[in-house]
């Protein structure tokens, strides 16, 4: 095998192997999202209100985890990786909130703009 059969095999093992990272990720926030959709589909029908919003659940896992991705793949949140396991988990989930946090409000503050209301107007 030659190097640009060598260099080929190696990039659609990488593309493979982080598709597959991808869509592990997506169904967990599905997942997740979607519990939170449930829940307020139950409590809207306690007021005999109809909520079948699981599209925006899924739409936001498929963002978010693209996001996720970024954020590993720029190596954010490897600062404490040789510590005892509970700070980097800790770091990890403070540092990755604030990512995905920064994210959501620049595409509602994109929204907004979309919208005519503004930078701010996404914001509200």
């Amino acid at each position: 095998m030659n190097d640009t059969n060598k260099a080929q095999a190696g990039w659609k093992q990488k593309f493979v192997s982080e598709l597959i990272e991808y869509w592990i990720v997506v169904v967990y926030l599905a997942c997740f999202f979607g519990s939170f959709t449930w829940y307020r589909r139950f409590i809207l029908a306690e007021f005999h209100i109809s909520y079948v919003n699981y599209g925006v659940s899924l739409i936001e896992a498929l963002v978010l985890a693209k996001v996720i991705l970024i954020g590993d793949m720029v190596r954010l949140g490897r600062r404490f990786d040789e510590k005892p396991l509970l700070v980097p988990t800790l770091y990890k989930a403070v540092v990755f909130s604030l990512w995905v946090a920064v994210f959501s409000v620049l595409e509602h503050t994109i929204g907004g703009v979309l919208r005519g209301q503004g930078l701010a107007g996404g914001v509200e």
